[in-house]
């Protein structure tokens, strides 16, 4: 990943974070030590499909967002590196925290899998605001903070592991992007103003790459927000919602660009 510039912020180093990324996978490796392999649905895997859900929220995690983040410059290949790094240590770390917070214990199952994923998109919505900021240590704390306040947040206080949730939230609206998107704007207020301005721009192979993210995150949308919904009709209405939404809004952000662009596409 060696470019010209520096990979994130103004530092040319890493500083210490190899041996704080063994560390944590040390620590993580060891805590997987006492995890239990939930098999009592396994018979209905295929059946359900959730490992085609899973498969697409991944996609979107690693393509979707890792080339998302290539909209500045000087920081595309940084940021889809770093994308993939947060999201294999997040995953892991979600299922560990999220498990013990709403569990009690750390019974892994495919759909702890998919929430995995679904807590490392609100780091991923952080780590869009903080490109050209912000070290791969910094990434490393970000990333294990973030998810500690986001599994507390959706087991002590939206109650998501009870049998009456306090909000229903099939897609992650609050739970995850609204979550994600407040943390981000805190930690980039902490860090401050970038130190080269001037780099945080786009240029026409950047946005060509972002919109290769944006068109992935589009195509496995469905699969986000009704992967985690026990199969049958809730599912299934919530497959139809999202894709007849998503053409319909694709259709009126195209129309509405050029009137409010003065005639530009």
């Amino acid at each position: 990943m060696a470019m010209d510039q520096p990979l994130l912020g103004g530092s040319t180093t890493t500083g210490i974070f190899g041996p704080m990324g063994l560390l944590l996978q040390a620590l993580i490796t060891a805590a997987f030590f006492n995890a239990r392999l939930d098999l009592s649905a396994a018979k209905d895997t295929d059946s359900s499909s959730i490992y085609n859900y899973y498969v697409g929220v991944a996609l979107m995690m690693f393509v979707g967002f890792g080339y998302l983040m290539t909209f500045l410059k000087a920081y595309g290949l940084g940021a889809v590196g770093l994308t993939m790094f947060i999201t294999c240590l997040g995953v892991e770390y979600a299922i560990l925290v999220e498990s013990y917070m709403g569990k009690g214990a750390l019974d892994i199952d495919f759909l702890s899998l998919l929430n995995g994923n679904f807590a490392v998109a609100a780091v991923l919505i952080s780590f869009g605001g903080l490109i050209g900021k912000i070290s791969p240590t910094q990434i490393t704390v970000l990333t294990v903070v973030e998810l500690t306040c986001y599994c507390a947040n959706k087991v002590f206080f939206l109650k998501q592991y009870e049998d009456s949730p306090l909000i229903a939230d099939c897609g992650g609206t609050i739970i995850i992007h609204v979550f994600g998107a407040y943390f981000g704007l805190c930690a980039c207020k902490v860090l401050g103003a970038p130190k080269n301005d001037a780099l945080n721009a786009s240029s026409y192979t950047s946005d060509l790459f972002s919109l290769v993210g944006t068109v992935f995150l589009w195509l496995f949308w469905p699969s986000f927000v009704s992967g985690a919904l026990p199969a049958g009709s809730g599912q299934t209405t919530a497959l139809i919602n999202t894709v007849l939404a998503l053409l319909a809004s694709t259709v009126v952000t195209f129309a509405l660009t050029p009137l409010m662009e003065n005639g530009k596409l």
